[in-house]
């Protein structure tokens, strides 16, 4: 187990302040696997959790005036995550639920005071202002709570479980900081311990597993164990190609595990993992499903994958194989514009989805040209830049071959839709508010007509992907199945 003392000794805030000494003295005489929880213990840590919530709410209000990036923190984040700050009753110690709710309390104000310390070393606006201390011992002091919330638990009860996830959880932000990184060896440990406990074979064990995969990669990050990398790959490969929305985040991490430890290790077959991992897991068609209103989400996560491998082989020292695979990426990338857009979406609305795609045409079109592939540079530049144009084809469609009052009620309604479209964004509102409202009104009506009669026709046959993507369904077939070679990966070198 990770001690749980000495931490707070050794804070500028907080060392010299009586609750926090007593605590610390307190917690030493416990051992590393068990806190000795007595009266003294007990006292002092309820003493220190009023020393420190009271000094965070103190802090949180003192920095709002300094700049209008903390302006929030003067009431309304204040009042959302600390609604009685005022007038704060701490939950009872007595209670499994309230030594749970302490530390929950203590995370919630760790979190803030993070995004505190982040925006000073960030935020240039801010850089000038000398910031207040401040200080990690609200997350130390919610370890030591969760701890004492555990061991008053039965033992494999779900109350028990989720206190351990509670515990995972702090224990992997605390391991980010500098010299707590031996941290990620128990959560490693205790992420093993319940993926152990979990039903083999069940959804409910793809949490736990989930979460252990996570734990590998995060220790990975700090000690670059490729091993590792390793165990990572092999559990997640006994279960990425089932189609399943609850898997998605496992393809996701199966891509990062492969992007890693090309990005630690190069080698070309590595490389070629990696490529195929985005192709197949992210990118293909056969999960659009599963991300459905998120393909943005999706993109990012390709072009930060990308991002990765490229800082370790530029585009133009690749292998003529991994350039083809690259240019098919991309090509899945640019379908995603299609899938972010569509049909029959707000113009401004439309524009906004489109903002994780910058900068990627000219992307795909300079690699391109690197991959002496000069055709396919200027397809991806095409189609990059048509997506607009392609949405209004869409509602021009003639609709044949659909059944006769389908395809009547979409010619009748297509017109009207686009025409709403391009009169709300081209129009200048300002003292119009009542009016822009009222077509505000037609437009939302008359664009659930249409997706309601899209959904329809997408229940014939043939007809599934109706209004959905252009361009690449030809190509659908050979890229939606993992290609074997991935599939039966044994040994990462």
């Amino acid at each position: 187990m990770t001690s749980l003392s000495g931490s707070m000794l050794a804070c500028k805030v907080h060392s010299n302040d009586p609750a926090i000494q007593c605590l610390e003295q307190a917690l030493s005489r416990s051992s590393s696997s068990t806190i000795d929880y007595t009266p003294t213990l007990e006292k002092a840590m309820d003493d220190s959790y009023h020393v420190v919530y009271k000094g965070a709410i103190y802090i949180l209000r003192h920095i709002s005036p300094l700049h209008e990036l903390f302006r929030p923190y003067e009431g309304m984040l204040i009042r959302a995550s600390f609604p009685d700050f005022d007038n704060h009753v701490a939950p009872s110690m007595a209670t499994v639920e309230g030594l749970y709710r302490r530390s929950q309390t203590l995370a919630t104000i760790y979190r803030h005071i993070s995004d505190v310390q982040t925006t000073f070393r960030t935020e240039a606006q801010v850089m000038a202002i000398v910031p207040p201390d401040l200080c990690e011992c609200s997350l130390h002091m919610a370890l030591i709570f969760t701890q004492v919330a555990l061991q008053k638990t039965a033992k494999n009860s779900d109350d028990h479980n989720l206190l351990r996830y509670w515990k995972i959880r702090l224990l992997s932000v605390r391991a980010k900081l500098p010299g707590f990184e031996k941290d990620s060896n128990q959560v490693v440990t205790m992420c093993r311990e319940m993926l152990a406990l979990a039903p083999k074979g069940t959804v409910q064990a793809l949490y736990p597993l989930q979460c252990y995969v996570e734990s590998l990669l995060a220790r990975f990050d700090s000690f670059h164990d490729a091993a590792d990398l390793g165990e990572s790959i092999s559990l997640l490969q006994q279960c990425v190609n089932i189609e399943a929305y609850e898997l998605r985040n496992c393809r996701v991490l199966l891509c990062d595990a492969h992007c890693r430890l090309f990005s630690s290790c190069g080698g070309a077959d590595n490389l070629t993992f990696a490529l195929s991992a985005i192709q197949y897991f992210l990118l293909a068609p056969l999960w659009d499903n599963e991300w459905h209103t998120i393909n943005s989400q999706r993109l990012e996560k390709a072009r930060a994958l990308l991002a990765m491998i490229f800082q370790r082989q530029p585009v133009e020292q690749m292998q003529p194989q991994h350039g083809l695979a690259l240019l098919e990426i991309y090509r899945g990338m640019v379908r995603l514009l299609y899938r972010m857009m569509e049909v029959g979406i707000d113009l401004h609305l439309g524009l906004l989805r489109l903002v994780p795609a910058q900068g990627l045409a000219s992307e795909a079109f300079e690699h391109a040209l690197l991959l002496s592939s000069p055709e396919r540079a200027v397809e991806m530049l095409e189609k990059s830049r048509d997506v607009f144009w392609t949405q209004t084809l869409r509602l021009r469609s003639s609709f044949d071959g659909l059944p006769p009052h389908l395809a009547e009620r979409l010619k009748s309604v297509t017109p009207k839709l686009e025409s709403y479209i391009h009169n709300m964004y081209g129009t200048v509102w300002k003292g119009e508010e009542n009016r822009y409202e009222q077509e505000l009104g037609i437009l939302r009506s008359t664009q659930d007509e249409f997706r309601l009669l899209a959904e329809q026709v997408r229940q014939l046959e043939g007809y599934g992907h109706f209004m959905a993507d252009l361009f690449l369904v030809a190509r659908r077939g050979r890229a939606e199945r993992p290609s074997g070679h991935l599939c039966n990966v044994r040994n990462v070198h």
